[in-house]
């Protein structure tokens, strides 16, 4: 929307311009009209063009979240600033509540609300294997046991992430936390078994 007149004042254009037009171009200088309107339309094109990038980015957000929400376990985003301190976590999906029993805003405040639910045996390993992907710019894995925020439900835990990028200077991964319990169990079940045919054989 353009204006072109030369009848009103300074004061109104510039309240009109404030109000959404893209120009206001005097009727003694008209020789400006052409350029006023190649710029509004190439604004006009930038604010669709916009428009199509971030309707899109919504609907990646809320694919996103939809994964992250039917994932059987929490995805998390980590970031490691430095050996010896401890990471915090970027995102952490809706999983959390199911698994821990804690809310992704504890976790995002505080990575010790996740780090006191793990067994004290399991959280050096931890630690060590924050260090050894960061140094390495590698893949993070570790199992260990953690106890639910309110139950205190003991659980096998299977942490499994990427190396995203680096951000000033701190490591960032991607990840999955999954309950392994199940499989533990089976993999318990599978060795007593053996021992027990080894024992018959014997």
């Amino acid at each position: 929307f353009l204006i072109v007149s030369g009848a009103i004042g300074e004061d109104v254009a510039v309240d009109a311009m404030l109000a959404g037009a893209d120009d206001y171009v005097m009727k003694s200088r008209l020789a400006r009209l052409v350029p006023a309107i190649e710029r509004s339309l190439r604004n006009a094109e930038a604010r669709r063009r916009r428009r199509e990038v971030e309707a899109k980015l919504r609907d990646s957000e809320a694919r996103l979240r939809a994964l992250a929400a039917n994932l059987p376990g929490m995805l998390f985003q980590l970031q490691y600033e430095a050996v010896g301190r401890l990471p915090h976590f970027v995102f952490v999906s809706e999983g959390a509540r199911g698994l821990l029993e804690r809310s992704p805003q504890d976790l995002l405040a505080d990575f010790d609300a996740f780090w006191v639910l793990l067994h004290e045996a399991d959280r050096e390993p931890l630690r060590e294997a924050f260090e050894r992907a960061a140094r390495d710019g590698a893949l993070l894995g570790w199992e260990g046991r953690l106890a639910t925020a309110e139950s205190g439900t003991v659980h096998w835990v299977r942490l499994a992430a990427s190396p995203l990028r680096e951000v000033e200077g701190a490591q960032v991964w991607d990840g999955l936390l999954t309950d392994v319990t199940a499989l533990k169990q089976a993999e318990d079940g599978l060795r007593v078994s053996h021992e027990q045919l080894r024992a018959l054989s014997a």
